[in-house]
């Protein structure tokens, strides 16, 4: 069959034509694969949006400066509930409430009580209920295993005193604000970012002057196993 030169332009024209709509067809879906190829890498959501941390901490205290000439004896203090808001950099927030109750027994010894020298034993007490806000700095980005960080908190604390002179008690309440700074570290330990170590060294501060005490002031350490969710 023979084909005129007319019928060979028409020919060579459709074959060019439809090679480069194939090639740019093609281009086309190659980057739309490339577009969504980043969505599909981004596995950890904490990369994309704010996640929870909520932790419970059991706590080891021990007293300092004006607070050790009222109660000297160090221990597990409980509890502190912590919750947290954790964005995807390298900052957090939150919120904790804690309650703390400190008991010391001083054998009879002679005191001045209100102008009266009496021979008494005492049972000191002190319950302090905090209420502080956190703000977090770590150095360390969020999808890291390990992430230390400095904390700074400010807040309120209720500070209820009380003092067993033998059948007589002496007792004090205030309200007294409270900083408590801290640093610490958090490690992740699974995949899915569910589960944390949380453990810190924090120091808190408060004015509360009154009898054996000129303030109140403790260094203590904690550790949590801390649980972290986010919305989808």
């Amino acid at each position: 069959m023979k084909i005129n030169n007319y019928n060979y332009l028409k020919l060579s024209f459709l074959m060019l034509f439809f090679n480069i709509n194939g090639q740019l067809f093609s281009q086309e879906i190659e980057r739309e694969i490339e577009e969504d190829i980043p969505v599909y890498k981004i596995t950890n959501p904490m990369l994309r949006q704010n996640s929870y941390q909520l932790s419970i901490r059991p706590g080891y205290y021990m007293p300092l400066g004006g607070t050790s000439s009222y109660i000297s004896s160090a221990g597990v203090k409980p509890l502190t509930i912590g919750f947290e808001v954790v964005t995807p950099t390298k900052y957090s927030y939150g919120i904790e409430i804690g309650h703390q109750y400190y008991q010391q027994y001083k054998p009879r010894a002679t005191y001045d009580y209100d102008g009266t020298i009496i021979s008494t034993a005492q049972v000191r007490t002190m319950t302090i209920n905090p209420f502080i806000f956190t703000f977090n700095k770590h150095f360390a980005t969020v999808d890291k295993s390990i992430r230390p960080y400095f904390q700074m908190g400010l807040g309120i604390s209720r500070i209820n005193y009380i003092a067993y002179w033998g059948y007589s008690i002496d007792q004090k309440k205030r309200i007294a604000p409270m900083a408590a700074p801290a640093i610490g570290v958090k490690i992740n330990l699974d995949k899915s970012y569910n589960w944390v170590i949380d453990s810190k060294i924090k120091y808190q501060i408060a004015p509360f002057q009154y009898d054996f005490i000129s303030r109140v002031n403790y260094l203590s350490a904690d550790v949590s196993l801390a649980f972290r969710w986010w919305k989808d």
